[in-house]
């Protein structure tokens, strides 16, 4: 426990790199903000779903993590049980939690239909992006120079919002309790995707006023599943190869 606390400074050409890509990711979510972004579901479908989701998320995160650096950036499956029973605690924690909070507030839930369940296929595969990229990737880069600072994560994290849920004190925290958890753990799967879904899940479809609206979710879903599914295909071949 005492290392989860040692803070020290070793800047390297990957943490500058960690550095420039999560202004780059804060750069595509400002450009939805735009008239030219905003007005058009192609434009938010290419900037939002094809490069930052799947290309960074996904591409850039896969190809920047050596196959045999995957247990140390928490993608391996090692102490599975353990980790899902931490995931699931904590999701049904959060989502009582959530639930109580949002009955008090007078929030209505949505309607469960065809298109809150596009919505919310949409939303977790987007967390996937999260997960891979600030979870995994810089959380375990800026570990290596900084040290245990989840502020670092939650602050790129917070800020990618600009372009569709600019809440960014609220999410700041929401952050770093996730960065804690996973760097505690050392996994992903410790977050993903069972209690990082219910508070993504229960935020955007319920509790969030200011969140964007999410066009053409169904559509939007099967080109990330396909791209993602791609992707994966494409590093495993290689790996093995």
């Amino acid at each position: 426990m005492k290392e989860f606390f040692k803070l020290k400074f070793y800047v390297t050409k990957e943490t500058l790199f960690a550095v420039l890509v999560g202004f780059l990711v804060i750069g595509l979510s400002l450009l939805m903000r735009t008239k030219v972004v905003e007005n058009s579901t192609l434009a938010i479908l290419i900037v939002r779903d094809v490069l930052m989701i799947v290309s960074i998320g996904v591409v850039f995160v896969l190809y920047s993590i050596n196959g045999s650096q995957l247990k140390e950036y928490g993608l391996t499956f090692d102490k599975g049980l353990r980790n899902l029973i931490i995931n699931i605690v904590l999701a049904v924690l959060l989502a009582f939690v959530m639930v109580s909070g949002l009955k008090q507030a007078g929030k209505e839930f949505v309607e469960l239909n065809s298109y809150t369940f596009s919505r919310a296929l949409y939303i977790i595969l987007a967390g996937i992006f999260e997960a891979m990229f600030f979870y995994t990737y810089q959380r375990v880069v800026f570990e290596k120079s900084f040290g245990n600072i989840p502020s670092l994560v939650s602050l790129f994290y917070s800020f990618h919002h600009a372009g569709f849920q600019p809440e960014f004190l609220k999410l700041f925290f929401v952050g770093i309790s996730f960065v804690i958890v996973v760097s505690i753990i050392k996994s992903i799967w410790s977050i993903f995707p069972f209690y990082w879904s219910v508070g993504a899940l229960l935020d955007v479809l319920v509790q969030s006023d200011v969140v964007s609206p999410i066009p053409i979710p169904f559509i939007r879903s099967i080109t990330i599943i396909t791209l993602m599914v791609s992707a994966f295909n494409i590093y495993i071949i290689k790996q093995k190869g």
